[in-house]
């Protein structure tokens, strides 16, 4: 028995099987990751797209029908005769109900359907269109998914619901061991280089280098598949997400927004841009984000929005700040620059009901070279924004609202959808080399580090120590190794541009700000380099006479 070809995939990894009896229709909307097997009498047909991780296996009698868009995560797995249902007639309506009437007739809905890394369906399971079944969620065998099911919980039932949890921490653990033992990244692409270059061929023979074309849609499909949240947006920057998002919200000129000085100037450029008074507040100092009690004592009747940032990526108190929100009437924008991958209380953050606005310029752990993805509060947000990015109308040059040019080009987008593969194993990678830091550093009792929630997950995109003193004599001594280190952020309210605006009470943000420091953290940084950088710190607080052990040590 021969193995079908696997080469008409957009992409197809290494180890990857496809019985002769299996039927993949339009194979070239489809990316494969590594290590597949899809056996017999499988029937897939995706919508413009889908996506299906490394190390899955889809089992006989299994399909993924309806016309819809669809994303099986990494180590995923269906077992014999699941059903995705990716689209659906309307049953209950006025409309004919069959494929042979014409569509005039029909109502037909086309959603998604994703399957998070880890997720395993047991026999027979049937997924309604529009659900996300989260990372490391089980499904009992003949059941029926209705609604978005929680991460890493054990479910069962018509509709399934969840009956207890899974063990997280043992299997992430036992993936790691297989990385470590194979070599391989799972959904790593092997040649980046080289599926780029691909992609920029198919970009160009296309002719179409804009305008929301397939590699656009393509990175949005995925992101929203990725974040769980249907109604993501793609961008040409987080910058003017943050622009697009705040519009999209209708707040009057002359609004006041608190905002957390200790942020990047975009955060604060955005509420300007949109004619906005910026009100800055003070933060936590133990995770760094925007403190909610904070929002309280600053919070006014001229208040029209509240800003947070997801430092470094650890998710700012959603919950909290939301329900501050909600009584005051305003709503709420989340730079979340840093934070593409980043959990709040086992959520991705960008599916917590918040509007959340991520970058994926140079600096971050993925990138399109310049980019962002907008992951709206709702359809009616998302709406507005299909409109404001691309002049204020849609394909009739009769303009509804007032927009700017937020189009991602072709080129970038292919890019980040590359780069999306790459993400998951990015953050693990983060988290060994801060691990690492912190083992070498927690010696040291003038030192500490940034908060992170245990229910949460950061994505490091800079790993922060604070020196209760001596800071500047360490990045001194890191500098002449010729090694960079980052006093990061500088407060906004310190910055040139902000001065005059509102920024009393902010003695948390000052104190960080002078004890912050950033250390070197990339995805190529190896462990030897993180100790090299530890060596130096210890030395210096050493011959400063100011190394005093650590309680516990």
């Amino acid at each position: 028995m021969t193995l079908t070809d696997v080469t008409r995939f957009a992409r197809s990894g290494a180890g990857v099987k496809v019985w002769p009896q299996a039927k993949i229709v339009f194979p070239e909307r489809i990316w494969v990751g590594d290590h597949v097997i899809v056996d017999d009498f499988v029937l897939v047909i995706p919508g413009a797209r889908g996506a299906i991780g490394s190390y899955v296996h889809i089992a006989s009698f299994c399909s993924v029908t309806g016309g819809g868009d669809f994303v099986l995560g990494d180590f995923s797995g269906l077992s014999a005769g699941c059903r995705l249902i990716t689209g659906s007639e309307d049953f209950t309506g006025a409309s004919l109900t069959n494929p042979t009437v014409p569509a005039e007739f029909r109502n037909v809905t086309r959603s998604f359907v994703h399957v998070g890394r880890h997720a395993i369906l047991g026999t027979n399971v049937v997924v309604m269109p529009g659900v996300t079944i989260g990372e490391g969620a089980s499904v009992g065998a003949n059941s029926l998914v209705t609604r978005d099911l929680e991460p890493w919980t054990i479910n069962v039932g018509t509709p399934a619901r969840a009956v207890k949890g899974r063990p997280r921490d043992a299997i992430l653990r036992l993936e790691g061991e297989l990385v470590a033992r194979y070599g391989a990244l799972p959904g790593m692409p092997r040649e980046l280089q080289a599926d780029y270059q691909a992609l920029l061929g198919r970009v160009w023979n296309s002719h179409l280098l804009s305008n929301f074309s397939e590699q656009a849609m393509t990175l949005e499909s995925r992101a929203a598949a990725y974040l769980g949240n249907a109604n993501t947006r793609v961008v040409s920057s987080c910058d003017i997400g943050l622009v697009l998002t705040i519009a999209a919200q209708r707040i009057p000129h002359g609004k006041k927004a608190l905002i957390p000085s200790f942020t990047f100037s975009s955060t604060v450029n955005a509420a300007i841009w949109n004619g906005l008074e910026p009100v800055f507040v003070d933060l936590n100092p133990w995770d760094f984000c925007v403190d909610p009690q904070a929002i309280l004592r600053k919070l006014h009747p001229d208040v029209g929005l509240i800003m947070g940032t997801h430092i470094f990526g650890n998710p700012c108190r959603i919950e909290d700040i939301a329900l501050i929100a909600e009584e005051a009437g305003v709503p709420v924008v989340y730079d979340s620059a840093h934070a593409l991958g980043s959990e709040y209380r086992g959520r991705k953050v960008g599916n917590c009901g918040e509007n959340a606005v991520f970058s994926l310029s140079g600096t971050k752990l993925i990138t399109s070279g310049e980019g962002g993805i907008i992951a709206p509060a709702n359809a009616e947000i998302a709406d507005r924004l299909a409109y404001l990015r691309a002049y204020g109308f849609i394909g009739d040059y009769n303009t509804q609202v007032v927009g700017l040019n937020g189009k991602l080009s072709e080129l970038h987008a292919a890019l980040g959808t590359l780069g999306l593969d790459l993400l998951e194993e990015a953050i693990a990678t983060r988290h060994r080399l801060v691990e690492r830091y912190r083992a070498n550093l927690r010696q040291i009792a003038a030192l500490r580090f940034q908060n992170i929630a245990a229910a949460d997950r950061t994505t490091y995109n800079y790993f922060a120590i604070v020196c209760e003193h001596g800071r500047d004599e360490v990045a001194e001594r890191l500098t002449q190794a010729g090694i960079q280190s980052k006093k990061y952020f500088l407060p906004a309210h310190l910055q040139d541009a902000y001065r005059g605006y509102d920024a009393r009470s902010l003695p948390a943000t000052n104190r960080l700000y002078d004890q912050i420091l950033c250390l070197p953290l990339f995805n190529e940084l190896t462990i030897e380099q993180v100790d090299e950088v530890c060596e130096l710190v210890v030395e210096t607080y050493t011959r400063s006479g100011g190394l005093r052990l650590a309680s516990g040590w």
